[in-house]
């Protein structure tokens, strides 16, 4: 399916991994979302020496209208025990 087809959502985590390639394609596919139903969810840790940092300052400054940033901030102790203990448990016989 094609965004000519319809709506796709392209979901891209760890940018702050990513390679030069990968963040050259993303930038192509920001330009896209101007003509196109294509909603790209790109994800990555505030690490501003890493390229994907520019790639994210590029978007904010030339696409305004289509760049939106959920900052999301660490889980407490407790909080961060308890999605692990719920995700190790969420398959077993009692969860």
């Amino acid at each position: 399916m094609t965004a000519a087809d319809g709506p796709v959502c392209v979901v891209l985590e760890d940018l702050h991994w990513s390679d030069a390639t990968s963040l050259q394609l993303l930038e192509r596919l920001l330009g896209d979302t101007e003509t196109s139903a294509l909603l790209l969810v790109p994800s990555a840790r505030p690490e501003r020496d890493h390229p994907s940092w520019r790639v994210k300052e590029g978007a904010a400054r030339e696409l305004p209208h289509r760049t939106r940033e959920l900052a999301l901030e660490a889980l407490s102790g407790d909080a961060g025990r308890e999605l692990l203990h719920d995700q190790l448990h969420a398959g077993g016989p009692h969860g």
